[in-house]
């Protein structure tokens, strides 16, 4: 399958990779995003039928910021994960520096909840720098490897129901790149799972800006 990540298809600054995925250029850098990419944030057309993932498609994850990761686990199969997030707001920054250029950067808190979880990955191969810091995001990993997983079970076991295919909602599978790296791997959290819900404003926001700005700011 394509693997598919935050940036937008269209966009100049993506480039495809040999694993067929898209990336934003320059995924590490603390400055502004393009002008293309600023008139995409500023642009985004609201449709509240669409699905979980295709709303966090919406998001621009990079220089957002991991704050807690909860897995909770109880009785049987069920198992669920939150991620707090410090959320950058490009877009709504974006369009406050247009109504008053000295605007105070104001951050959101999100969280990402899954009511089911099938997996969770962690890495941090930096072990001196930090590791919450989010890069880009890429959606789809593994969602065909626990596909064929499921079917197989459902051979062995006729009748069963799957949670992550079968449970509440579409399965999402969301991995975010972290600007934690070294010479041979990239840091990353992966998680796999269903139910899932976005949630604003459910802790206090940071405020202040960290991005570089250009001259034009």
């Amino acid at each position: 399958m394509r693997w598919l990540s935050a940036a937008p298809a269209n966009r100049s600054s993506a480039a495809t990779t040999a694993n067929g995925f898209l990336k934003a250029s320059s995924p590490r850098s603390k400055t502004k995003p393009s002008r293309r990419r600023r008139d995409f944030l500023l642009n985004v057309e609201k449709n509240s039928t669409i699905g979980i993932q295709s709303e966090l498609e919406k998001l621009y994850f990079h220089d957002s910021c991991i704050r807690c990761i909860q897995l909770n686990f109880s009785d049987g199969q069920n198992r669920s994960c939150s991620l707090l997030i410090d959320y950058y707001d490009w877009e709504g920054n974006e369009a406050g520096r247009q109504q008053s250029p000295n605007a105070a950067w104001t951050w959101k808190s999100v969280t990402i909840s899954f009511g089911y979880l099938a997996v969770f990955e962690y890495s941090a191969p930096d072990l001196l720098n930090r590791a919450q810091e989010i890069s880009e995001v890429e959606y789809g990993h593994r969602l065909d490897e626990l596909k064929v997983k499921e079917q197989n079970l459902k051979k062995e076991f006729p009748g069963r129901r799957s949670p992550l295919f079968e449970g509440k909602g579409e399965a999402v599978s969301i991995k975010f790149l972290t600007q934690n790296f070294d010479d041979n791997s990239q840091g990353y959290i992966l998680v796999v799972g269903c139910d899932v819900k976005i949630s604003w404003g459910s802790f206090p926001p940071l405020v202040g800006q960290i991005h570089i700005p250009t001259k034009s700011e």
